[in-house]
This record gives C-alpha cells, structure tokens and sequence, in this order.
C-alpha cells in the first residue's frame, strides 16, 4: 500500500517523517495526522538524535548509512530523509514490518 509519506525519484525514495527525541526507547510508529514518526533515545542536542535516526534507518531498513541523508529540518522534529539506491516497494516492506 502506498504512503503518503513515502516518495520515489531518481535517486531512492524520500521519507518525510516525525521525530520524538530523549524516548525511552526507539521504536517506530504511525500517526494518522502526523504520518512516520520514529521515537529515540537521544536527545535534540548537538546533531545526537540526528545521527541517531541515521543509525536507527541504517540498522532497521538495512541501509549503509552514506546512502542516509537529511534533506530538510535538520534543526527540526519534521524531517525529509533521501535513502538512496533503494526501491519504493523495498522500503515499504521493511517499514510494514516495523510499525
């Protein structure tokens, strides 16, 4: 089923997701306003949570996290990631599974 917060293009598929930083634990989840969130331990400071949802994407999805970037809110809880050399379809599998 298509996501709404699930975009293909020429490079890979961009994520627009939400995060919830300093949780107690990491986990995903799905919102019916908000869409993706992605709960972490870190906290929003200095780049942490940041580098974490990076590691959290890397490890879950099976990404090598030089195809993970962030391409808009970096400073932000709403956030646009492109994971790169991956399909559509491969990403919602994963992220079916997860949530």
């Amino acid at each position: 089923m298509k996501e709404n917060y699930l975009k293909s293009n020429k490079n890979g598929v961009t994520v627009e997701i939400f995060i919830k930083p300093s949780s107690p634990a990491v986990r995903f989840i799905k919102n019916r306003e908000r869409g993706l969130g992605v709960r972490l331990k870190a906290p929003p400071y200095r780049g942490k949570a940041n580098k974490e949802l990076i590691k959290v994407f890397s490890k879950y999805l099976n990404i090598k996290k030089d195809n993970i970037k962030i391409i808009k809110g970096e400073k932000n809880r709403k956030k646009v990631i492109l994971l790169e050399k991956v399909s559509l379809e491969d990403i919602e599998d994963k992220l079916e599974k997860l949530i």
